[in-house]
């Protein structure tokens, strides 16, 4: 298993109810833009399969279509997935999905901490 920092807290993993999605997408480096795939996405991040593994603390914008380019941090890499915290308040990033944003349940109360 490649694994560049640990995955996440239970604290941070339940912050906000997960919606299951399958969504192609690109994430942009500096340099370089690579494919991804979307599997599961929240007002504070997502969890995607990029075709290239890349390290905690690595800043990248996330490219979903119809969305607005959402900046992100990858938070942990482990087994092909890369768990992605986004940089601007959950509030930014609803209105960014627009009217997806309630299909998405992303205008729900955050599950409570367990």
């Amino acid at each position: 298993m490649d694994d560049f920092s640990n995955p996440p807290s239970v604290e941070e993993q339940r912050r906000f109810r997960r919606r299951p999605v399958l969504w192609k997408g690109h994430v942009d480096l500096s340099t370089h833009r690579l494919e991804c795939r979307v599997l599961n996405i929240t007002p504070g991040g997502l969890l995607a399969e990029l075709e290239l593994p890349l390290a905690a603390g690595v800043q990248v914008r996330v490219l979903l279509p119809n969305v607005r380019p959402l900046s992100a941090e990858i938070k942990w890499y482990a087994d092909g997935l890369h768990g992605l915290s986004f940089s601007e308040p959950p509030a930014q990033i609803r209105a960014a999905f627009g009217n997806k944003a309630d299909a998405l349940g992303f205008n729900i109360a955050p599950d409570p901490v367990q």
